[in-house]
């Protein structure tokens, strides 16, 4: 891992940090890490040598976002789902560009379909600026854009 001195003080901070604000007690029925994804995320970031963990404090985005919301019934129904042909498609094993999650993708694309959002570049949009979109991806931007997978723009 590579190190960046901090000042004069002999310390060295990794140049690829953790965010970690996401980790607090975990939802996973609404895509929130559970406390097992977060450590199991934390000591594999320790093991690859990072020191720089980001825990900044803030609300998190499913506080936000009221019960009864459409965006929690998209979750529950897509939790519902056989998503087995998916996940024999989905690669895991680390080549090329790491992929997303299936099922969150299906919550995501059904979850914009609904509201009439057909465009990827719109729906990458909203993955940043709409606050149950945040919740869908788990409060992640999203490369979606025609160049980045085979959703059309």
């Amino acid at each position: 891992m590579e190190m960046k001195a901090v000042g004069a003080t002999g310390l060295g901070l990794s140049a690829v940090g953790l965010g970690a604000v996401e980790f607090c007690a975990g939802d996973a029925s609404r895509g929130e890490p559970t406390l097992r994804e977060a450590s199991a995320a934390v000591a594999a970031a320790i093991e690859s040598g990072v020191n720089w963990i980001d825990t900044a404090c803030c609300r998190r985005a499913c506080e936000w976002l009221p019960d009864g919301h459409l965006a929690w019934f998209v979750i529950d129904a897509v939790a519902a789902l056989d998503l087995k042909p998916f996940y024999r498609a989905y690669r895991d094993n680390g080549q090329g560009r790491a992929a997303h999650d299936p099922a969150m993708m299906v919550a995501l694309l059904l979850y914009s379909y609904v509201l009439g959002e057909r465009s990827s570049r719109r729906i990458e949009r909203r993955c940043v600026e709409d606050v149950a979109t945040r919740v869908i991806c788990a409060n992640r931007g999203l490369a979606l854009g025609a160049n980045a997978t085979g959703i059309s723009a």
